[in-house]
């Protein structure tokens, strides 16, 4: 089955307030989407890529409670979007408690390499 990004945000815990649950806008953070273009901010000598097959595959891990759906799937597709799959080996999403435990675990359907 196909990741449903936005039954997963949809999903989520809202307030009446979008600033009370994570102190900025929920509702504009929920309608940026999670495929974006970011600005490569890095130093100009960082550009030039090294050969991508002597750099050893890494691990990321994120951890999170009670974070707002959309905020931690953009953190998750960028890493994925901005990562050369070769050099990317896993995700690791460790839940710290959040109130609802389906935050991180409807996550393991966006892509096979989150754990």
């Amino acid at each position: 089955a196909q990741f449903d990004e936005v039954s997963y945000i949809a999903g989520a815990a809202h307030d009446a307030d979008p600033f009370k649950l994570n102190s900025f806008d929920q509702l504009k953070s929920d309608s940026i989407g999670s495929h974006r273009s970011i600005l490569d901010s890095r130093h100009f000598s960082c550009r030039q890529h090294p050969p991508w097959t002597e750099l050893p595959a890494t691990s990321v891990i994120m951890t999170f409670h009670n974070e707002a759906r959309s905020a931690l799937l953009r953190s998750i597709a960028a890493v994925i979007e901005q990562t050369p799959d070769m050099l990317l080996a896993d995700i690791v999403l460790v839940d710290d408690c959040s109130d609802d435990p389906d935050t991180g675990k409807l996550l393991r359907g966006l892509h096979p390499r989150i754990k």
